[in-house]
């Protein structure tokens, strides 16, 4: 599944794309606007926790990671990917999409290829509590 996000002001508008094709949007019984978390796959993903989830190292380490890791190079064009992801209480990323930037161009693929290289994150928290949440990076392309 891909995880597709309208982010208007928070998040407000979910929907989910199966491999087929084939769209789910989450109503009130699975997102209530407003709401501080939605349910996917029976899982509470949260969009606000206490603590947000953390590439390991720090943003330093993150952008390290990206820039050794997205393949494509091109001189005179510019443009920055915002993928999104659930990362689970035990630092897996799942649920890869793309927010914004060139949805269907090779930019997207790269970027999406790139977050799933990525080692697992630090989770978010609620207090003492590891928790599943909504995580998203910006990948630019110069």
């Amino acid at each position: 599944y891909n995880l597709f996000i309208n982010r208007l002001d928070t998040f407000k508008i979910i929907k989910i794309q199966a491999l087929n094709g084939s769209t789910k949007n989450l109503d009130t019984a699975n997102y209530l606007k407003g709401s501080d978390y939605f349910v996917y796959n029976d899982s509470m993903i949260f969009l606000h926790p206490e603590k947000p989830a953390q590439f390991p190292g720090g943003k330093l380490e993150m952008n390290d990671f990206i820039l050794k890791n997205k393949k494509i190079t091109y001189p005179d064009v510019k443009q920055v990917v915002h993928v999104g992801f659930i990362v689970r209480s035990d630092g897996i990323i799942y649920c890869i999409g793309i927010l914004s930037g060139g949805f269907l161009s090779p930019f997207a693929e790269d970027g999406i290829a790139c977050v799933k290289k990525m080692p697992k994150w630090k989770p978010a928290y609620n207090g003492n509590t590891p928790i599943n949440s909504l995580a998203s990076v910006y990948i630019k392309y110069e």
